[in-house]
């Protein structure tokens, strides 16, 4: 099977690798929530009625919504990365790694 497909077992250098890739991660996150991500969508002084739509009063949490869950997919393919190179695996790449 092919090594992109099957498990491998990381030693302790590809854990701590894993490691310092979810705690700058949450470093990230952590600084980001700090941000106000929201938009006031409330009417301008116009007053016309299409700049001031209800259904836009929270675009914000949807935007925020989506960093985060572009940040949880950025996570896992660095964690990939770090789990499919062979300097890291606990068994060698040609030792029948499960």
């Amino acid at each position: 099977m092919a090594n992109e497909f099957t498990s491998h077992a990381l030693n302790p250098s590809g854990q701590d690798k894993c490691k310092q890739v979810e705690v700058l991660f949450d470093m990230l996150l952590g600084a980001l929530k700090d941000i106000p991500l929201t938009v006031d969508r409330s009417p301008p002084p116009t007053g016309n009625p299409f700049d001031g739509d209800p259904r836009l009063k929270n675009i914000g949490g949807r935007e925020q919504a989506l960093v985060v869950t572009k940040l949880q997919e950025a996570k896992m393919w660095a964690t990939r990365a770090v789990a499919l190179d062979p300097e890291n695996w606990a068994v060698g790449p040609n030792l029948g790694a499960k």
